[in-house]
């Protein structure tokens, strides 16, 4: 049996971050956050970059933010 979130006392709880995220498994599902509506969308960028822009997700309990543009570098396809 497992339960949560109590007040330790002397010690006797220790909670982990999969504790804390697993409290959401019931309330949200994986996905990207829609507000706004170009949320963590994938755009060209020059060269072999591509570009995410900012926005929220939450994949498999653990939530991802990002404030700024980044920008990713894809390697070349191979040839073979």
């Amino acid at each position: 049996m497992r339960s949560g979130f109590f007040n330790s006392i002397d010690g006797d709880r220790k909670y982990d971050a999969d504790d804390i995220s697993n409290y959401f498994l019931k309330l949200i599902s994986n996905g990207v956050f829609a507000t706004p509506a170009n949320s963590m969308q994938i755009q060209a960028a020059t060269g072999m970059r591509v570009k995410v822009t900012p926005g929220w997700a939450f994949i498999n309990c653990k939530w991802l933010r990002l404030d700024n543009d980044h920008y990713i570098t894809l390697d070349k396809a191979d040839v073979e």
